[in-house]
């Protein structure tokens, strides 16, 4: 695809991830389900992401539903 450097794919804890201010434009987030981790991760991310990011947050279909509208973002997708 020729994007290579522009791409930079790291994984890692999202609570232990130091990430440069509004850099990024796509993050996909996979928190340990039925920890409640989902509102903290968003609040995280928020730090990394630019205006119109995208972010996919994985979570269990047993854990309780996000918020439709969590501060700072938008659900285009949700997906039993």
């Amino acid at each position: 695809l020729g994007v290579e450097a522009q791409v930079r794919v790291v994984c890692k804890e999202v609570d232990r991830y130091v990430h440069p201010v509004g850099e990024a434009d796509l993050v996909f987030a996979d928190p340990p389900y039925q920890q409640g981790l989902e509102l903290p991760t968003l609040a995280k991310v928020r730090e990394w992401t630019r205006p119109g990011a995208l972010l996919v947050l994985e979570s269990s279909a047993r854990d309780p539903a996000l918020p439709e509208m969590t501060e700072g973002w938008k659900q285009v997708r949700h997906r039993e």
